[in-house]
């Protein structure tokens, strides 16, 4: 998982997140503001390529499958 920083489409202060499968969870956690956590969340990416958390507005984006090596 990649964190970039500001993406023009997250919610204020939030991150875009780079992912490689399209069914992931998201709980908040650390790279959000305060660090706060929220209840587990179950997401899968369709045909948009990028989904937003209902509590935490981070932007997760399917970037494809495979092992990404930075």
């Amino acid at each position: 998982m990649i964190i970039h920083g500001q993406d023009s489409g997250a919610g204020p202060d939030h991150s875009t997140i780079e992912i490689h499968t399209k069914d992931f969870s998201c709980e908040g956690g650390e790279d959000t503001p305060d660090h706060d956590k929220h209840p587990i969340v179950y997401y899968h990416i369709a045909e948009e390529g990028f989904v937003f958390c209902e509590y935490c507005s981070k932007k997760y984006v399917y970037v494809g499958g495979g092992t990404r090596i930075d």
